[in-house]
């Protein structure tokens, strides 16, 4: 027993002489120019990047190696170093070395900075010199192979304290630039066991931080990540032109799995958010939940709400404020060729509830089943409403929509729908909507205005394109004029009676001119009346622009004359019908008629649909009791059958008509009405005044200007 006692205090005594031998050499080996240009050469064959550091140093207990100041240099001269640090501590376990194992307790590295850059090769890293050397710790190497002379190395802890990185992608244009900054991370490993790893860094303004166990064997992970007010400016070079992601990002990430293919459930939440895709845009908070932790490949649920922000699209045509309801969720359901579609998705935008499944790639397919939604507060939702005031029901039912191009099929019922006219009344619609397709038809469609019924049918096709085409049939069985051309045109309490109406119409859309507008009416108001325009008295007024016939005008214009025939200028009609081709922008007919109850005109020409102009010609046929009456009143002679008037011209708007006749046709119905009668009795006048003599110059005069005679 005192042998073993005496030789254990000689073991200690020569341990303790070796290990201050080792104390006492060390540190001129580890200083010389050999053993520098030794580390630095194997940095470079294990890099291909020049390496150089400050001073090196070797502590004995606990034994440990401290860098001072290495730097491992950029890919090309010039560059700024590839990474670079204050400080780098190695903590060597000193008993494992007995046992040729090079166990390091902790490798700690201080103020360190990596540049990393990306380009359209990838990432460029360092990569080992290829000039058929081994690189430094490669199989082989020397302390690093299987053979009679390898050493085994194990790492217990890395840490990095203070460290940064720059990142630059150059493969997007402008390149994008990534700093983490502040970093702290340490990892504990070991061989029988996950290594547990944290990190905090400050990113994008905010913090990241993640916790989690790495299974190096199993190359399989579980980690949480905490982000809080991570900015997302830094996505913005890597968004296609016209889009747009900023704001911050806080909340949790947590994986479970391959390295490769780890599961994912998050909880986020985006605030001040600004993000635009294509034509849609949010602006305000946002919150995410989703659950991609199902079997390979990854499946899940997913739940965005976007309710208390505000979202717009298409320019303007869909707007939410804040506060309204916008949530959609649904379960992520992997792609054979790569992504995901939607199953079970739900969308409640304001009071639309609709649920179906979207097939995403190009183009995009939905399928979408909704609730009835109730107009009312739709003007806020879709602007192009609100001057409307809708009110009423929508029975959307299940519609397939696809893009690129814009497709829909299914129905849209019309349940008690109302829109009040800009400036006009409100109108009701009973009926359908149906998407055919690449057109919206109008299905039994019925519209009621101040008590009055319109039938509509037509379509709306290529809905894909920027100009569309529209045909439009409207039907009208004893229907009020003046309700309905009150409601749709600018014509209003001017034309009154019961109106029967067909119409077959086609167009384009983008033509204020109505150039495009082509088709058939046909229509008949019976009775009716024109307000204030009786084409019998304007015809009888034209007569004061032609010589005699202005003394015929004077003549029947006297009071009792006047009453002879003023009966006969009344506004109210018996009927006015007619059909009309349109097409150019006029609408023409070759058989307008106007029926009063003791003439009638008939009409052939057209109305320019811009402005309503007239350009008409035709004739005015007197009854007989008409004619007698204006025969009585210039003391002339009735026809003994109808009279025929040759009306040359009927021109201005529908709103105010005018009566334009020929030379010919005025001197005719002098000559059959007054017969010379009235300038006869003129001249007498002229004669009593002025004497015989003078009085027949005078009368010439009145001729010639009046007449047109020389």
């Amino acid at each position: 027993m005192r042998l073993v006692v005496r030789v254990l205090v000689a073991a200690v005594v020569l341990l303790a002489v070796g290990l201050g031998a080792l104390y006492a050499l060390l540190p001129g080996m580890v200083e010389s120019p050999a053993v520098r240009e030794r580390i630095e050469q194997a940095a470079r064959e294990a890099t291909g990047r020049a390496f150089h550091y400050e001073d090196l140093s070797f502590g004995v207990f606990p034994p440990r190696l401290v860098v001072e100041g290495p730097r491992l240099a950029g890919e090309a001269a010039g560059e700024p170093p590839f990474a670079e640090a204050q400080e780098v501590s190695l903590e060597v376990a000193f008993w494992p070395l007995l046992a040729r194992s090079l166990v390091l307790e902790s490798l700690v590295v201080e103020g360190a900075t990596v540049r990393l850059v990306r380009d359209a090769g990838g990432l460029r890293l360092p990569e080992p010199e290829r000039d058929g050397r081994p690189a430094a710790g490669a199989p082989g190497a020397r302390g690093g192979g299987e053979g009679e002379d390898a050493v085994a190395l194990a790492v217990q802890e890395l840490a990095l304290r203070d460290a940064r990185v720059l990142f630059e992608d150059r493969s997007v244009r402008p390149p994008a630039k990534l700093e983490i900054e502040d970093l702290d991370a340490i990892a504990v490993l070991s061989a029988d066991a996950p290594a547990k790893i944290q990190l905090d860094a400050e990113l994008g303004g905010g913090r990241l931080s993640v916790d989690g166990r790495a299974d190096w064997a199993a190359q399989a992970a579980r980690w949480t990540a905490t982000l809080d007010g991570v900015g997302l400016a830094v996505l913005a070079p890597y968004l296609p032109e016209g889009q747009e992601a900023a704001g911050r990002l806080s909340g949790t990430v947590q994986g479970e799995g391959a390295f490769a293919s780890p599961g994912l459930a998050a909880e986020l939440t985006l605030r001040q958010g600004v993000v635009r895709i294509s034509d849609i845009g949010l602006e305000g908070p946002l919150r995410l939940r989703a659950d991609l932790s199902g079997e390979e490949p990854r499946s899940g649920s997913f739940d965005l709400d976007a309710t208390d922000a505000a979202l717009d699209a298409y320019g303007g045509a869909f707007r939410k404020a804040a506060g309204k309801p916008g949530t959609v969720k649904g379960r992520l359901v992997p792609k054979a060729g790569g992504g995901f579609d939607v199953d079970d998705v739900e969308l409640k935008i304001h009071d639309l509830d609709a649920r179906g499944r979207i097939e995403t790639g190009d183009p995009v397919r939905a399928e979408l089943t909704a609730q009835p939604i109730d107009l009312a507060g739709w003007g806020e939702i879709l602007p192009a409403l609100a001057a409307y005031q809708p009110a009423g029901t929508l029975r959307p039912g299940t519609l397939r929509i696809a893009s690129e191009p814009l497709s829909v099929r299914g129905r849209i019922g019309l349940d008690g729908v109302r829109l009040t006219l800009p400036d006009g009344p409100q109108i009701g619609l009973e009926g359908a909507l149906e998407g055919t397709g690449d057109a919206l038809k109008l299905v039994n469609v019925a519209l009621t205005t101040g008590g009055q019924r319109v039938r509509i049918a037509g379509l709306v096709a290529g809905l894909a394109q920027p100009q569309r085409s529209y045909h439009l049939a409207l039907g009208a069985d004893g229907a009020e004029a003046n309700t309905l051309l009150s409601a749709f045109t600018a014509v209003r309490d001017r034309v009154f009676g019961a109106l029967s109406l067909d119409t077959d119409l086609s167009g384009r859309t983008g033509d204020p001119q109505l150039e495009t507008l082509a088709g058939h009416l046909r229509f008949a108001i019976h009775p009716g009346k024109i307000k204030d325009v009786s084409l019998l008295r304007l015809t009888v007024q034209r007569l004061g622009t032609f010589g005699e016939a202005a003394l015929l005008a004077a003549a029947l214009d006297k009071p009792a004359r006047l009453e002879k025939i003023e009966r006969f200028y009344g506004d109210s009609f018996e009927e006015l019908a007619g059909s009309f081709d349109v097409a150019k922008g006029w609408a023409r007919t070759r058989d307008l008629r106007l029926v009063y109850p003791s003439y009638r005109v008939d009409l052939q020409g057209g109305i320019r649909l811009r402005d309503r102009r007239l350009d008409f010609s035709g004739t005015l046929t007197l009854d007989r009791d008409v004619d007698e009456a204006l025969a009585g009143a210039s003391g002339g002679t009735a026809a003994e059958r109808p009279r025929v008037i040759q009306l040359a011209e009927v021109q201005g708007t529908l709103d105010s008509p005018r009566v334009g006749l020929s030379s010919h046709t005025v001197r005719a119905w002098v000559d059959d009405y007054a017969g010379g009668k009235i300038r006869d009795e003129v001249q007498g006048k002229l004669d009593d005044k002025l004497g015989k003599e003078l009085g027949g110059d005078v009368g010439d005069l009145v001729d010639g200007l009046f007449g047109g005679r020389r």
